[in-house]
């Protein structure tokens, strides 16, 4: 998929540096260590580490653009965000054709009795022929039980 294509939606996008190129994305990478062949890296700061130290690793290894939020020194395409787990949840929804719009979701609130409901709408929709999962205080639950 076109690097365009998958940056569309993404409203975190503050600027794109080096935008001379649209190359193909055949992956999402969030380890600069992974071997790929178009890949797309994911600068991503955490508590002990900053990903965007590690750009140019990704980059060797196979990332033909980059999504950060400040400059890196690469020679690629960078994708510079505001937040960039934000946007890597919506360019793997687009990279992977959004399988959420192929979903219907149910959700219960309420203080007492929401395990239980959950059950319930989980055995009448399943006794209907529905496949249906829950996710949930006693678990995530997936496919007949």
């Amino acid at each position: 998929m076109q690097l365009s294509s998958l940056i569309r939606d993404v409203i975190e996008v503050v600027e794109i540096l080096q935008e001379s190129g649209n190359p193909e994305i055949e992956c999402l990478i969030a380890d600069s260590r992974q071997k790929n062949r178009n890949g797309l890296f994911f600068c991503i700061s955490g508590g002990q580490v900053d990903a965007h130290d590690y750009a140019p690793q990704a980059v060797d290894n196979g990332c033909v653009a980059v999504v950060c939020e400040r400059p890196v020194a690469v020679s690629v395409p960078q994708i510079v965000v505001t937040d960039t787990r934000a946007a890597m949840t919506r360019i793997a929804a687009a990279f992977y054709g959004h399988p959420e719009k192929q979903l219907r979701l149910v959700g219960i609130t309420g203080t007492k009795g929401k395990t239980t409901t959950t059950y319930l709408f989980k055995s009448i929709a399943e006794a209907a022929g529905i496949s249906c999962g829950i996710i949930g205080t006693t678990g995530c639950i997936a496919g007949k039980t």
